[in-house]
């Protein structure tokens, strides 16, 4: 079906730049999105990873300074000249200068931040950095709190969340406390405070990005500075939240998300718990997104731009392909595509040019043929005898034969206007075989009066099949070459037998004659195969190529003729 110019919804140039597009901006598009989302991923893995690692680390240093103390604290507990002065309780100066010596040997660097202590028993004597506080006050708690620990664990110094504020207005976090043994007997008690600041210069001296909050098993909050402006002593439902997250985690705290990570210490049993703000990681992740987004922009104008050249480029041809192909049908053959190129559509330009230029001569030849073929019917035209004017013509002569006494006139004029009136029957091209045999008859009748007693002939027709069609003219010329060459160079009476019956599924038409014979295949004649070869292809034309003509003859024996046709052959109304 042919199409119009505006029957063509979709334009081969439109479905390319679509292709095109979707084979560019798909992977694009894709590519950035999946960038976009393996980025926040791998910054956010990269946040808690260094979160867990940064915790860790504080712990350790942690872990590490408190170590150190106790083992100090050990040491002076075992102190022989502390021990002494605490068991003989002597009243000195000189003992007083000797404890402080030893505690300021202990406190180290930390000396202006640290407090340590040493009570004796009895409370008969005592020595610290700063003024004890009245916790301890071993007359009202001697049997509580960081001393009735020290009591239960004899054999190793111990580590306590002594949460309070001292006389300097220091708020203490930890204390490392130790007894001072005589034997068996309780002498005394070492002290040390780690107040708040202490805390702190250890687990930001990595990194001060951290929020920490340490806790005990208990739940009292011994350090905080995740959440500023907070009083609670104790873990609340709030923080009981971010202990309950698992590690490594995200935790949304207000309109900020915070990465978490979680450690014990095993110096002091503390749980801390570290918390990176991820409002870095926020700002990040727009900033990777506003340049995914203008990389993509860039792209998508990119790719357009490119695949609009790209598909103007390669379509140029095909649209003058197109403009060549209307002008064409509006009649100018002279036209010529010419692309020039060495592509495909170099080669199809060259051929439809070829094509324009055949088709060119073609219709040049088709007029020139066309003048020729009107000259010729005027000429036949000019020249027609009407074949009725003749047929009437040979009937007057016949009667006139026949008024004039000469019967073989009369016999001669009779069949042959038989056989013109049937070529003159241009509404059929068939015959029944009936109708056939006895134009046949017909035709014989005339040789008959030509070759007196010179041949004699047999016609034997099947009944059922008197009404079998066969193309027009389709036996004449075989009983022709019968008589004229079966014939030739034959002394004796000639005698032709025509018989036409049915074998099995199919109809034998047989011209047997006993005349002078074949020296040589009929497809080997010059001048009468014309006539042979268009029998036979006149019955593969009219009943199929299975079908035919077949000759068997020898010099001096005569010559057989066979036609070989379908029994069972549609009648013609039944056929296209």
């Amino acid at each position: 079906m042919k199409r119009n110019n505006e029957s063509i919804r979709y334009r081969f140039t439109t479905r390319l730049m679509v292709g095109l597009a979707l084979l560019t901006l798909v992977p694009v598009i894709t590519m950035s999105l999946f960038t976009n989302l393996f980025t926040n991923r791998l910054m956010m893995k990269s946040a808690r990873k260094q979160t867990s690692g940064d915790l860790a680390n504080a712990v350790n240093h942690f872990d590490s300074i408190i170590n150190t103390y106790i083992s100090s604290v050990k040491t002076l507990s075992v102190d022989e000249s502390l021990v002494r002065l605490l068991r003989d309780k002597p009243d000195t100066q000189e003992a007083s200068s000797m404890v402080y010596e030893k505690l300021y040997l202990i406190m180290g660097d930390r000396r202006s931040e640290l407090s340590m202590f040493v009570l004796s028993k009895d409370n008969t004597f005592s020595v610290s950095t700063v003024q004890p506080p009245e916790q301890y006050n071993l007359q009202l708690y001697d049997d509580w709190g960081i001393f009735r620990k020290i009591k239960s664990n004899r054999s190793m110094p111990v580590a306590f969340p002594n949460v309070y504020i001292n006389t300097l207005g220091e708020k203490i976090v930890l204390s490392l406390g130790a007894g001072i043994y005589s034997g068996d007997e309780l002498l005394g008690y070492i002290i040390l405070d780690i107040p708040e600041t202490v805390m702190q210069s250890i687990l930001k001296a990595n990194d001060s990005r951290y929020r920490h909050v340490a806790y005990t098993q208990n739940g009292l909050i011994v350090y905080n500075d995740a959440l500023a402006g907070s009083t609670h002593n104790f873990v609340y439902s709030e923080m009981l939240k971010l202990l309950g997250t698992h590690e490594n985690e995200v935790y949304q705290l207000g309109n900020s998300r915070f990465c978490l990570a979680r450690a014990t210490s095993s110096a002091s049993g503390l749980s801390f718990l570290a918390m990176q703000s991820l409002d870095y990681l926020d700002y990040a992740s727009r900033v990777v997104n506003k340049v995914v987004f203008a990389v993509v922009s860039a792209s998508v104008l990119l790719c357009l731009v490119t695949g609009y050249l790209y598909t103007r480029s390669l379509t140029r041809p095909i649209k003058q392909i197109v403009k060549t192909i209307k002008q064409i049908e509006k009649g100018n053959l002279d036209l010529r595509i010419n692309l020039n190129r060495d592509d495909e559509f170099g080669f199809v330009a060259d051929r439809f040019d070829e094509a324009i230029q055949s088709l060119r001569l073609y219709y040049q030849h088709d007029l020139e043929r066309q003048d020729r073929l009107r000259l010729a019917e005027l000429k036949a035209l000019q020249s027609q005898i009407n074949p009725h004017f003749l047929y009437n013509t040979l009937d007057s002569v016949k009667w006139l034969a026949k008024l004039n006494n000469v019967p073989e006139i009369y016999t001669i004029i009779t069949e042959l206007g038989r056989l013109l009136k049937s070529s003159m029957d241009h509404d059929t091209t068939e015959n029944t075989l009936e109708e056939s045999l006895r134009l046949i008859e017909s035709y014989i009748g005339i040789q008959l009066i030509r070759h007196k007693n010179r041949f004699d002939y047999k016609i034997d027709l099947e009944d059922s099949i008197r009404d079998y069609p066969v193309p027009k003219l389709l036996l004449q010329p075989l009983v022709e070459n019968a008589i004229v060459h079966g014939m030739e160079q034959c002394m004796h009476k000639v005698f032709i037998h025509i018989r036409a019956y049915t074998d099995g599924d199919y109809v034998y038409i047989i011209v047997q004659d006993n005349g002078a014979g074949m020296d040589k295949k009929w497809e080997d004649l010059k001048g009468e195969e014309i006539a042979l070869k268009n029998i036979d292809r006149r019955i593969k034309l009219f009943y199929g190529p299975q079908y035919g003509l077949h000759i068997e003859g020898e010099p001096g024996k005569g010559t057989t003729v066979t036609l070989k046709l379908p029994r069972d052959f549609p009648p013609k109304e039944e056929r296209v």
